[in-house]
């Protein structure tokens, strides 16, 4: 399984409706791009993220198939709910779990510390996973290397953040920790820029991350063209965000 593990499906935090045409096509570049399976990790202070949420994975304007813990779409790729969070030093956080504790979640921007949020998902019972995100990114850093590696399960290796792969590397190994291959795509150009490798068999129609994580596995995979990819992306982005 190629998953892509970070990704967004609302151009920017002030769009309040999703657009459902965008989707398909970002679902049509991951198939042609080989993606079996995506993470939708919507920034949750975003003003759409619940409309996003419902419209996906209740109301079903994609028109899927439903399963208990994904929706596979009519391009046969799967898709997981997740959230992006910014707690409260700015770090950015990935949340892996169920569609009710994702909407159980405070919404707003710096809501949590990271042991807060452990202990907010962990209240809501179930299972659940974080990843650190692109982490060692301009005022996204977590300065307590310690305390973060006792509440994520990996670190992520970004595509927008490739110069730094070695230290992301380094952090992972230092701590016993996985890596995961985000592309923390917003437009469909960069879906799949950076990417997390699993053996699909392994889990079958359970998700994914509940199961994956184990010490010191490298899951990331990128290639040559991740940084043109994410150069292209965030031009493109300004355009239609312009």
């Amino acid at each position: 399984m190629k998953i892509d593990t970070h990704v967004h499906l609302l151009v920017s935090k002030k769009q309040t409706t999703p657009d459902i045409q965008a989707i398909n096509y970002m679902l049509d570049i991951a198939r042609t791009s080989q993606i079996s399976a995506l993470c939708i990790t919507e920034h949750i202070e975003s003003v759409g993220y619940d409309n996003l949420m419902h419209a996906l994975f209740i109301d079903n304007r994609l028109h899927a198939e439903i399963f208990p813990e994904y929706i596979l779409t009519r391009q046969g790729i799967k898709l997981y709910p997740g959230a992006e969070l910014q707690i409260a030093n700015g770090t950015n956080i990935g949340v892996h779990t169920s569609l009710d504790s994702l909407l159980q979640l405070n919404h707003n921007t710096g809501a949590y510390t990271l042991p807060e949020l452990y202990d907010a998902l962990s209240s809501h019972g179930g299972w659940f996973a974080l990843v650190a995100h692109h982490i060692f990114w301009p005022n996204k850093t977590y300065p307590d290397h310690d305390e973060l590696a006792r509440y994520v399960s990996a670190i992520e290796v970004p595509a927008k953040d490739l110069d730094n792969v070695e230290k992301y590397l380094a952090l992972s190994q230092k701590y016993g920790l996985a890596t995961t291959g985000g592309s923390d795509a917003h437009t469909y150009i960069q879906i799949g820029a950076c990417h997390s490798v699993l053996s699909e068999s392994e889990y079958g129609e359970q998700h994914p991350l509940r199961y994956a994580f184990h010490n010191n596995h490298q899951y990331h995979y990128f290639s040559d063209f991740s940084k043109r990819l994410v150069e292209m992306s965030k031009i493109y982005r300004a355009t239609i965000m312009a």
